[in-house]
């Protein structure tokens, strides 16, 4: 169900927004519309709004998530290798029970079976989670990230001022 038509003035305060550099969400909350509403009734007029730091924020979350991706893989193997390990060592194996609830203790010059089995699958799902991450990491070919590049650099340069020579002139 449509809303109500953009009226003339509010056409005309979003020319004025607009003009003032105002974003399309800034300029939508100042009219009291919805933002596909003023994007729709600005591209009747022949409006619009640069993109470019939208696009280069979007590419720069984009690489920062990669990065804390790959960190997080290498922190997974490293937890699987630090769990694996415990497989090998002194392991004091306890339990409370009995009807006093009396705490008992065992050391073991290395992990029993059950406990065994249960660090493994734990060193697996790390494991697997890594491979998942670099698997996410490697799908992504070397023209996307060029692409994302090349997108900031074209809006950082969009973001020069007019009198500013661009830095490899």
């Amino acid at each position: 169900m449509p809303g109500k038509p953009i009226t003339d003035a509010e056409l005309d305060e979003i020319r004025r927004l607009h003009a003032a550099g105002l974003s399309l969400g800034k300029t939508a909350r100042a009219v009291g519309r919805p933002i596909t509403t003023v994007r729709d009734a600005a591209k009747r007029a022949g409006l619009a709004w640069d993109r470019s730091k939208t696009a280069a924020a979007v590419a720069a979350h984009q690489v920062d998530m990669a990065a804390r991706r790959t960190a997080l893989a290498e922190n997974l193997l490293a937890d699987a290798e630090r769990i694996r390990e415990q497989l090998w060592t002194p392991t004091t194996v306890y339990n409370f029970g009995g009807k006093d609830n009396d705490y008992n203790e065992r050391e073991f010059p290395e992990a029993p079976a059950d406990i065994k089995r249960t660090l493994m699958q734990t060193a697996t799902a790390a494991v697997n989670a890594h491979l998942r991450l670099v698997d996410h990491a490697s799908s992504n070919n070397h023209e996307d990230a060029k692409n994302i590049v090349l997108q900031f650099g074209l809006a950082v340069r969009g973001a020069q001022l007019p009198d500013e020579p661009p830095a490899d002139a």
